[in-house]
């Protein structure tokens, strides 16, 4: 599910112009899945100048474990544990197809890349989360060349805390591009499309005003992306069914936008009467726009 922010936020399908692109995201987070290593600080982090990274936030209870197996189609990338504060490292994966990478990068003698993007599962903060946390992810968020961008999770609609706010000046004032996603939609009981359409609205103010007082260039569309995503990764337990929860194609495309691989070029062009064959999913066929 995806929403535009706006003064009003209503639900409108996803068209038939969309279906390529998030079929195209889809493919690529489900090819080459690695656990690459773990790292308690800058230092630990290889060099790595080529495969583009984008770094997971958020707090201790988000489901950010939940979230990451749901964007890798699996369920034992990300451990999920009933206790916050599990994650103690930041834990990097690479997936995707490095068809995507500039070959000109590439300096003479160095190997080719087996992926074409890393992600980073990082420790939460807030509750039981470890005291040098903040500095370890500010050193990464500000002197890793290789990050392109962020996704920040919010646990539920209107449920931003003071943590939360630090890590989005944090992101803000490291001009670091920021992806907002709704996590536990499907919590959210009969009326989540107020309860959603509404924390929006309140999301959107608080962005604006962060944005104005940045002289970095951290602005709407260039800065944070101006759509937040609403997911439910944890609505099925299967491997299947969490590669498809509800909003994680659309999470999906818009993390290969901040990495800067535009997907139009590589799509396929397929006859217009073969039909989808992918799983019908709740979520999956509704953005929100406005």
């Amino acid at each position: 599910m995806k929403l535009t922010l706006s003064p009003f936020a209503t639900p409108a399908p996803v068209t038939k112009e969309d279906r390529p692109s998030l079929n195209a995201a889809d493919k690529f987070f489900h090819q080459r899945y690695a656990f690459l290593y773990s790292a308690s600080e800058l230092k630990n982090h290889p060099i790595n100048l080529i495969i583009p990274e984008i770094v997971i936030l958020g707090r201790s209870n988000v489901g950010k474990s939940t979230f990451i197996n749901a964007l890798l189609g699996r369920s034992d990338a990300a451990k999920v544990s009933k206790k916050a504060g599990h994650t103690s490292t930041m834990n990097v994966f690479g997936i995707g197809s490095p068809e995507f990478i500039n070959k000109d990068l590439l300096e003479k003698g160095m190997p080719p890349p087996r992926h074409g993007l890393r992600l980073l599962d990082t420790p939460g903060y807030g509750f039981r989360s470890h005291t040098d946390w903040g500095d370890t992810i500010i050193k990464y968020l500000n002197k890793r060349k290789s990050l392109r961008g962020a996704v920040l999770l919010y646990n539920r609609p209107g449920d931003a805390h003071d943590a939360d706010r630090n890590v989005l000046k944090a992101l803000a004032e490291a001009n670091c591009r920021t992806l907002i996603v709704l996590t536990k939609a499907d919590t959210l009981g009969p009326s989540w499309v107020e309860k959603l359409s509404q924390s929006v609205v309140s999301i959107r103010p608080e962005l604006r005003k962060l944005s104005a007082t940045q002289e970095n260039g951290w602005k709407e569309g260039t800065g944070w992306v101006p759509d937040v995503y609403a997911i439910s990764a944890g609505m099925r337990s299967s491997p299947k069914g969490l590669g498809t929860g509800g909003g994680i194609p659309g999470v999906r495309r818009a993390i290969m936008d901040m990495a800067g691989y535009n997907l139009q070029e590589k799509i396929e062009v397929k006859p217009e009467n073969i039909a989808y064959d992918g799983d019908v999913v709740p979520f999956d066929d509704i953005k929100w726009k406005s």
